[in-house]
């Protein structure tokens, strides 16, 4: 009997104890849990640091949460007198479920493989969190992975696009002094450069009309202008990073959607090839172009902003954009109006600050205030103001005819939550939750000069910190994410008078809000060691071992534009 089936039938023999010995096979244990096969994908020859993939089949008797999957290359050389084994990659299957299903699972080969085939094993719940006994499998002598050398070339991959808005707005305001419009869409791309890293990566977006797919303008925070554009000056080396983007639909193309209720919006990564990409090496299943992505949208053609009635008039607009991606988030949710009616005169901003941290989103802050005058009736005149932070009112303050009011409150390690996650073999707990300032500036004058001004303010960070629980492994975090800062600078107001008959009122409406907006920046690297090194998990030495992970990575977004500018004179009946 060769030296390699002698080996395995020893580990069929062991049980993997942490930090001591062990092994398993394709026997079902008392888990109720065995694999059935495994397939290593490509299945041509893999080079080191590209994406690969195991569809790995199990058959269950229940269901399981969060199982850690690691997978190994066992050396082909039969005349070797300790077979090599060399770690793969590995995952997390979020859920098991009951019955024979196969999972797929991606993850990027590491780089320290010697060129060679080798043979595939499976190691389930290596740290035994989850199952009542870990699973060692070993794949049947036709499944093997053949190792290449390294290309030393990076694959672009788009993975995701997600619009703050399931709706393409042909028409907006007017241009704004600087003669910069507001963005048609706004959305949230996730790009990766995989295996290396990649510097000054273009992006492109396209709408689609009835002459084909057309190139639309993205918003450059650098340049705070239009381009047709958009760069991204780094990708570091499997770190997903996700990129703000605005688009800004040209006159000519938005006249050939006209008609349309629905189209399409394309995004593509690097579109000129003009970074030398090991594309043809990493085409995983059911994957055709990686650096480009289709999202259909709706087409609203008709105006947010500005409307008549009552034979009176009223300024409305709103604003709304949102940044996440896996874990953390940020939404800015805004809508100010001003009204000049038979009632009087009148202003209204509300909205609110949605926070995602670790997949849980709350409302961080709310803001509801209503100003108005009426020179008939002044008992129907005055303001009403109130704030809440994290669902519980902070501040409330109704009737006030007239004052100047700011007020700021800095949050520390507020609404913070906890996630587990597995690096590597070690499963790490990750604490987060934001800090920083919320308020807003309030300056409301009721009577014949009526004017109310109310700004929102946030300003909100994230703290982090990992830990193990075990006594075997250490974990940390470095690098910050700063989440947003936004600043909602509201005038809305005017004039009024009645005659001396008081048949009617006269006098003007104003109109003017506008914004500042940094939205995410920074990355969050998580990292681990775990002091131990096992030789197909007999014999296992004092070592040191590391794995980090970039939980989240943010390419710098900023924007400040005016919404509403507007003004009109008004006279309206009284009945």
């Amino acid at each position: 009997m060769c030296r390699k089936h002698l080996v395995r039938l020893l580990l069929l023999q062991l049980v993997f104890v942490l930090g001591g010995c062990g092994g398993g096979g394709d026997s079902t244990p008392p888990s109720q849990l065995s694999v059935r096969s495994v397939e290593v994908i490509p299945r041509g020859t893999i080079e080191p640091k590209s994406v690969a993939a195991a569809s790995l089949t199990l058959s269950s008797d229940t269901d399981f949460v969060d199982l850690a999957v690691s997978y190994y290359l066992v050396s082909g050389d039969e005349e070797a007198e300790e077979p090599e084994l060399y770690y793969f990659g590995g995952a997390v299957i979020p859920a098991v479920a009951s019955g024979e299903n196969t999972y797929l699972q991606s993850f990027v080969f590491s780089d320290d493989v010697p060129a060679g085939t080798y043979h595939v094993a499976v190691h389930l719940d290596p740290l035994g969190t989850t199952l009542p006994r870990d699973i060692m499998y070993f794949a049947p002598d036709d499944v093997t992975a053949r190792i290449g050398t390294d290309q030393g070339k990076p694959d672009l991959v788009l993975h995701d696009i997600r619009s703050d808005s399931s709706y393409l707005i042909l028409l907006q305001d007017d241009e704004t002094d600087d003669g910069v419009r507001r963005d048609n869409l706004s959305a949230t791309i996730d790009v990766e450069s995989v295996a290396n890293g990649s510097e000054n990566v273009t992006v492109m977006a396209y709408v689609e009309t009835n002459a084909g797919y057309e190139p639309v303008r993205i918003w450059n925070p650098t340049d705070a202008a239009f381009s047709e554009t958009f760069t991204i000056p780094s990708l570091g080396v499997n770190s997903v990073q996700s990129v703000a983007l605005d688009l800004l639909v040209p006159e000519d193309v938005r006249a050939r959607l006209a008609g349309m209720t629905q189209t399409n919006v394309r995004i593509v990564v690097d579109p000129l090839d003009a970074v030398d990409e090991n594309e043809d090496l990493m085409v995983l299943y059911e994957r055709e172009n990686d650096n480009e992505l289709v999202e259909p949208v709706n087409i609203f053609a008709g105006t947010p902003v500005g409307s008549k009635g009552d034979g009176g008039a009223a300024f409305e607009t709103s604003f709304s954009k949102g940044f996440d991606n896996r874990f953390f988030g940020a939404k800015v949710d805004f809508r100010a109006k001003a009204w000049f009616s038979g009632k009087g005169i009148g202003s209204e901003v509300s909205g609110a600050t949605p926070v995602t941290v670790l997949s849980h989103t709350f409302d961080f802050l709310g803001v509801s205030s209503a100003a108005r005058y009426n020179p008939v009736t002044p008992t129907d005149s005055g303001f009403d103001l109130d704030v809440e932070f994290a669902g519980a009112t902070v501040y409330s303050k109704h009737g006030d005819a007239g004052f100047t009011w700011e007020q700021t409150w800095q949050v520390e390690k507020s609404k913070g939550f906890d996630q587990r996650f597995v690096i590597a073999i070690v499963p790490v707990k990750v604490s987060a939750g934001v800090s920083g300032a919320l308020g807003f500036r309030a300056a409301v004058n009721v009577s014949s000069s009526f004017n109310g001004t109310v700004s929102p303010f946030v300003d909100i960070g994230t703290y982090v910190s990992a830990g193990v629980d075990a006594f075997v492994a250490k974990a940390g975090v470095r690098g910050n994410l700063h989440l947003i800062k936004f600043d909602l600078g509201t005038t809305l107001g005017g004039t009024i008078a009645a005659d001396a008959g008081a048949t009617q009122l006269t006098g003007t409406l104003d109109g003017k809000v506008g914004y500042t907006l940094t939205g995410p920046r920074g990355e969050i690297v998580i990292y681990v060691g775990y002091p131990w090194c096992c030789k197909w998990w007999i014999i296992c030495k004092p070592c040191t071992k590391d794995a980090e992970w970039t939980l989240v990575s943010w390419s710098p977004y900023s924007k400040t534009d005016t919404l509403l500018d507007k003004h009109q004179s008004v006279t309206v009946p009284l009945k």
